[in-house]
């Protein structure tokens, strides 16, 4: 019998990948063929490099190889750079040291590619430990096909990717806190570390996890073991940090959003002290504590605008469109339909502005609108529903679960004003998890 279960899985598994692999090469593909292999890192066509998300990563690893220097800066002088942390970067050198920059790249994204199709196969893995074999599969299969982690698995950014290693760290986490083994808090803390030197929006996360397994274990012992694996991955590049800018941080990325992106529009742009230097100021991390001590007093003197520029900017994130995130790379073009989401009004400022019925009115001439945030907020309703009658029928699920959503809402929250669907990705397998296991919980008692 266990046998029989173990080349079922290696068969289910298998086809997950194929699956997987054939989607996202799909969309390489693509991309390769519409735009060309700048397309990857936002380039579409050839264009010179610039300073978009995408480049700064590949940009970094061509500096890396070309000039030995840690910097985003695509012409001198290459100054160090503490905006993008290094997995991403680092795992691109040896391709471009390999291949020259363009074909590097290009082979980078198609083992990427690669890499990232596991993500459909952990999904399955993951998803056994709470689900029947064919909610399991189901699940695996909705990784595979998500159009947006499908298509975000061939641009060169982690956005992917910390899914990926996240997941990664939930399983062992799950693992642990079902099964109490410390290698298991290990490969939590290494996943993690691992998914936070790939976007810092992982960093509290390890946090998160750590407070849960202090609760769980009731061991300062193994929640200290966890903690210094996590310690480990992440402290070389802080302390790197800390000898070329003198600030013990990870990225000055936080500050930087803040500043320009969360609390721009509550106040006008202040004049600078003369300190205040560099060939990108407002991304230097030797400026951190006077961008975010100019954001939050900005908060201080706005906090109900704050609050509610915040909270319609997370509600906007859970509701966001998948494919917007295409067509604002350029990218329409690898759609097999024409698509184009930008209203003649903005919603949002309706909202914020009190104008309900104007609003109402907009929104019933947009029948596809409708269909899509009323299928989303019944999808979260339900999750929301069956976490809570979970409180009475299995505790330790409900206290799993627990975090699940609360994780998801970091995820969510952390983006800020700034909307794109890419920022609910990690959230995605969380919530889908609870989602099956309410369909499953019906089915056994029908």
């Amino acid at each position: 019998m266990e046998l029989r279960n173990l080349k079922n899985y290696i068969t289910s598994a298998r086809a997950l990948f194929v699956i997987a692999l054939a989607a996202r090469l799909a969309v390489f593909g693509l991309l390769l063929a519409h735009y060309g292999p700048g397309s990857f890192y936002l380039a579409n066509n050839g264009v010179a490099l610039s300073d978009n998300d995408s480049q700064n990563y590949v940009t970094i690893a061509k500096n890396l190889v070309e000039y030995g220097e840690y910097s985003r800066f695509a012409a001198p002088p290459y100054f160090q750079d503490a905006f993008r942390t290094p997995l991403l970067p680092v795992y691109f050198a040896p391709f471009i040291s390999a291949f020259g920059f363009t074909s590097g790249v290009t082979a980078g994204m198609l083992v990427l590619d690669i890499i990232l199709s596991f993500t459909a196969v952990l999904g399955y893995k993951f998803a056994k430990l709470f689900l029947r074999n064919s909610y399991a599969l189901a699940f695996g299969l909705i990784l595979a096909l998500e159009p947006l982690l499908v298509y975000r698995s061939s641009i060169a950014e982690p956005d992917a990717l910390i899914v990926l290693l996240f997941l990664a760290g939930l399983y062992y986490f799950v693992r642990f806190w079902n099964e109490g083994f410390n290698k298991f808090l290990i490969l939590t803390a290494l996943f993690l570390g691992l998914a936070t030197l790939a976007k810092p929006v992982g960093i509290y996360t390890i946090y998160f996890l750590g407070l849960a397994i202090l609760f769980k274990s009731r061991s300062i012992k193994r929640t200290a073991i966890y903690a210094l694996v996590a310690l480990i991955m992440v402290f070389p590049w802080i302390y790197r940090n800390h000898e070329v800018f003198g600030r013990w941080s990870l990225s000055s990325v936080t500050a930087y959003n803040f500043y320009n992106y969360y609390t721009a529009k509550l106040a006008p742009v202040e004049k600078w002290p003369a300190e205040i230097g560099g060939r990108d100021p407002q991304r230097d991390l030797r400026n951190e504590n006077y961008f975010l001590s100019q954001s939050l007093a900005r908060i201080k003197a706005h906090p109900m605008e704050y609050a509610k520029q915040h909270l319609v900017g997370t509600l906007r994130n859970f509701l966001a469109e998948d494919l917007v995130g295409m067509r604002n790379n350029g990218h329409a073009g690898i759609l097999p339909f024409a698509y184009d989401p930008v209203n003649e009004v903005n919603l949002t400022d309706m909202v914020s502005q009190g104008k309900f019925k104007e609003f109402a009115n907009q929104i019933w001439r947009m029948p596809g609108f409708i269909a899509w945030n009323g299928l989303l907020a019944v999808f979260y309703l339900i999750i929301l529903y069956h976490w809570l009658r979970l409180y009475a029928a299995d505790k330790n699920l409900f206290a799993l679960f627990g975090i699940f959503l609360a994780i998801s809402f970091y995820f969510v929250f952390t983006a800020g004003p700034f909307v794109d669907a890419k920022y609910r990705l990690p959230a995605v397998p969380l919530l889908l998890i609870i989602f099956l296991h309410f369909w499953q919980s019906r089915r056994a008692v029908a």
